[in-house]
């Protein structure tokens, strides 16, 4: 599939878009498909990886556009009374989600407003906290992105490594995974560890946050803010106390980030928290464990960043993730269910 995603984005995806043939197939729906916020208008992209969810103003709204022409954008209420069973939702559906809750969403909300449409967005339960914060997987990718020399630590599991030009991605990567094992408060010290080896000056996060279109970048939401989403008609979710991987996770641990996520945020919104979405969302960072966890905690539903059709029965739900470098074509092909008809048919082919 990687051979020929290419061909099917810059060729196949724009031709059939032209003829008009994603108009004709129906997708019985719901389609959920999930933003990871907006770049900031000022902003001048710190690493195409790392911003590599985040679309321009201008994209969303040709995407939402797109959307309402052919589809009928559902509120995250009537999702909600959808999953409960007190009503039918209309052919050809879709439901507007946004997870990470950083304080680039606002841009999107006049964006909403003018297409008349509701989003649930999914906020980690540490932008509660009267002080601003980063993601923290996120920072670790600055902390290498900044480091002016080569360094060495050693892993929590005991080996010592050098971060240099050519291992940095791959051991931002290792170490997602490794400090989603441990707790907030450990995998903050060892964080803090690693930029003093990077040297990584302490006042970094507020001289790296002064320049245009970072703070709103990277900074998660407050409570005001999340109180003016809410104002807004918007729906909020729950995505974890402090996004690790769950499926890294100790029962313990797992269970706290799921469970006092609701617990916290319902406080906060004043409103019952329904839907959970799985930090980082790919089929590998949740498991069957997590999704018994969520559905016990009291969720209605969990989201997955994955159109990949999960098994008969399953909490979690798969939703279309929108990516920078995603065309319309391509965002057309995949909220049409056309691009996973294909992903399925090369799998069996491959398995035959």
């Amino acid at each position: 599939m990687r051979v020929i995603s290419p061909v099917l984005k810059h060729l196949v995806y724009p031709g059939l878009a032209q003829a008009g043939y994603f108009r004709r197939v129906v997708n019985p729906g719901p389609i959920v498909i999930t933003y990871h916020g907006v770049m900031p208008a000022n902003y001048d992209s710190v690493n195409s990886e790392l911003d590599g969810s985040l679309v321009s103003i201008e994209v969303l709204r040709a995407q939402l556009a797109l959307i309402s022409q052919r589809y009928k954008i559902i509120s995250p209420q009537q999702y909600l009374d959808f999953l409960l069973g007190r009503g039918e939702l209309p052919r050809n559906s879709a439901l507007l989600t946004c997870d990470d809750g950083l304080r680039n969403i606002h841009f999107m909300l006049p964006v909403l407003s003018e297409a008349g449409v509701k989003c649930l967005f999914f906020i980690t339960g540490f932008s509660l906290e009267d002080q601003p914060a980063m993601l923290w997987h996120e920072e670790l990718c600055l902390t290498f992105l900044l480091a002016e020399r080569d360094f060495a630590f050693t892993l929590p599991h005991g080996q010592t490594v050098v971060a240099d030009s050519a291992t940095r991605r791959t051991l931002w990567w290792k170490l997602i995974g490794y400090l989603s094992e441990v707790n907030r408060a450990t995998r903050r010290s060892y964080i803090d560890s690693i930029q003093e080896r990077a040297g990584v000056k302490a006042a970094w996060r507020e001289q790296f946050l002064a320049l245009p279109g970072r703070r709103e970048r990277f900074s998660v939401l407050g409570k005001d803010e999340l109180r003016h989403l809410i104002d807004a008609g918007h729906t909020i979710g729950a995505h974890s106390m402090s996004h690790p991987l769950l499926s890294r996770a100790s029962d313990n641990d797992a269970r706290f980030e799921i469970v006092n996520s609701r617990e916290e945020l319902e406080r906060a919104a004043g409103q019952p928290i329904w839907a959970f979405a799985y930090p980082f969302g790919n089929p590998g960072s949740a498991t069957e464990r997590d999704f018994q966890l969520a559905e016990r905690a009291g969720f209605q539903c969990a989201f997955l960043n994955t159109e990949d059709e999960l098994s008969a029965g399953s909490f979690a739900i798969p939703r279309v993730h929108v990516t920078r470098e995603m065309s319309l074509a391509e965002f057309e092909a995949h909220v049409s269910g056309f691009h996973q008809r294909i992903r399925r048919r090369f799998r069996q082919q491959v398995g035959a």
